[in-house]
């Protein structure tokens, strides 16, 4: 009877560790799955967002909990300026600061990222004079709160003095330098928002098709676009925005000959040509008449000179400004790696990681969807 009451001991004890060990397993291997689908969601997120505002992102687990979140920012050469955290909850990408938010627990700027291990908090520098590093973590309810800050402050009214602080009181230097010893900061850096760095970083995640796409025909050679919207998809920036194209009168050889020869149509009216070339600037320009009775011109054709393939001869009206046809809203997509012939600058880099083309009218050289050359006054 002892012999058995030992083994059935024995045996129980196997199957106890035994269901332990699945358990784990079972839970090691949700929390697994838990982090993919969090990157497989970071990932498809990226895909799709604003690159002038998202160019660049870290991944980092703040709470240790096994799934990652996703802070986003704006990275311009030296600068960098974080924008967003996020975490995946219940299925679903989460917002848990947005710093162009009034409400936002983490105040616009730049901002260095840190992380530190031991407090399983966020350190975020601002760079600034004061030297402050503001601590943030994830409580217990899921919210990013504030936990502390470490910085310089002013010590005196004449503000000739500075000497450290921790959460608002005065500390020495011994002090301070102690805090940074024992709470040892791991530095992130901001990967670039491309679709190899979202393979590497995150998951792969199934291309877009890109639809609805400007001149899929190949009629114009040059759009002028007003961009509202740059975003990275695969090896391409779209680009989205408000478009015209300059009015080309004369696009074949056919309307070259009439030209010449003094009658032409444009604007859905036939017009009467007359040139004149002028000696002082050796250019030859094409007037438009109503008809042979006008004693005024409508329109002008003449040459210009840009860095873009422009049409030949350039519409002008009687303010002497270009003629244009609005194509209303357009997307264009342009590859990440591709050059400009004038600033020999990448697309990325243009588009991207700079913001020059807001507010301006764009000229885009097209070969039918693609841009191929561009340029930003």
């Amino acid at each position: 009877m002892l012999f058995r009451s030992k083994k059935t001991k024995q045996i129980l004890f196997l199957v106890i560790l035994a269901g332990f060990c699945i358990a784990l397993c079972n839970t090691t291997l949700y929390a697994k799955t838990k982090a993919q689908q969090a990157k497989q969601a970071y990932a498809k997120y990226l895909q799709s967002t604003d690159t002038s505002k998202d160019n660049a992102f870290i991944v980092l687990d703040i709470n240790k909990d096994g799934v990652p979140e996703l802070l986003t920012g704006s990275v311009y050469e030296q600068s960098k300026f974080l924008n967003c955290i996020f975490t995946y909850r219940d299925g679903k990408v989460k917002e848990l600061a947005n710093t162009t938010k009034r409400n936002s627990v983490i105040i616009q700027g730049e901002q260095n990222v840190s992380y530190l291990p031991n407090k399983k908090c966020l350190i975020l520098y601002d760079g600034g004079t004061s030297n402050n590093n503001s601590m943030y973590a994830i409580n217990k309810q899921g919210k990013l709160k504030k936990i502390g800050e470490i910085g310089y402050r002013w010590y005196d009214d004449s503000c000739t003095v500075r000497k450290p602080q921790l959460n608002g009181k005065w500390i020495s230097e011994k002090q301070y330098k102690n805090f940074f010893k024992k709470n040892k900061g791991v530095v992130y850096g901001y990967h670039r928002n491309t679709h190899k760095n979202r393979d590497k970083f995150l998951c792969k995640v199934k291309s877009k098709k890109i639809t609805n796409l400007f001149n899929a025909n190949g009629k114009e050679k040059i759009l002028e676009l007003k961009i509202n919207s740059t975003k990275m998809q695969d090896d391409k920036i779209v680009l989205e925005g408000t478009g015209r194209c300059p009015v080309d009168v004369v696009r074949t050889s056919k309307q070259r000959k009439q030209l010449e020869s003094g009658k032409i149509k444009a604007l859905g009216k036939n017009w009467i040509v007359k040139k004149e070339f002028n000696e002082g600037t050796c250019i030859t320009s094409y007037y438009l008449y109503l008809n042979s009775k006008s004693k005024q011109w409508s329109y002008m054709l003449s040459p210009v000179t840009t860095l873009l393939t422009y049409p030949n001869l350039i519409l002008y009206d009687r303010n002497n400004k270009w003629v244009y046809k609005t194509v209303g809203k357009v997307r264009v997509v342009v590859k990440n790696n591709q050059k400009n012939s004038s600033q020999e600058m990448t697309a990325e880099n243009a588009f991207c990681s700079s913001d020059d083309w807001k507010g301006k009218w764009c000229g885009l050289e097209l070969d039918k969807s693609q841009v191929v050359n561009w340029l930003i006054d």
